[in-house]
């Protein structure tokens, strides 16, 4: 409890008090303004960069600059947790690459895989399961 010798302090600062808070309040919209501001142009480059919409409004929701979207994936240790790394909302999934480049983060291009190897499996079966086998359209 404040007693009565503190209550003109306790006055004097709440009367102060406003005028600082609408300075303070003035000072956050502002903030505000530059944020939204900043997240807008981080989902402007990168739709302009060819990143599909929706995936650029769910990364605008999830940083708040280009800078501090591209400061997040240079911090990652490896190129695949680069790549994997935007995958934060379904609809950027598989766009890794690409995101990166619209940041201008470095992730070596992934070796083309060679086709899988087609196998051929030899086994031996007797009459009966070659009767069996071309009865369900199987033929040897």
């Amino acid at each position: 409890l404040a007693t009565a010798g503190a209550l003109p302090s306790l006055a004097g600062a709440a009367a102060g008090g406003a005028a600082v808070a609408t300075g303070t309040l003035e000072q956050f919209e502002a903030s505000a303004r530059l944020r939204a501001a900043a997240r807008d142009e981080l989902a402007l480059q990168l739709r302009a960069r060819g990143v599909a919409p929706d995936c650029a409004e769910a990364l605008r929701s999830r940083f708040g600059s280009l800078q501090e979207a591209r400061l997040a994936a240079l911090a990652c240790t490896s190129d695949e947790c680069r790549r994997r790394f935007f995958e934060i909302a379904s609809v950027c999934a598989g766009q890794g690459d690409h995101i990166c480049a619209a940041l201008d983060v470095p992730v070596p291009l992934l070796q083309p895989s060679l086709p899988p190897a087609r196998r051929t499996v030899v086994f031996r079966a007797g009459p009966r399961l070659h009767r069996r086998l071309a009865r369900g359209g199987w033929t040897p």
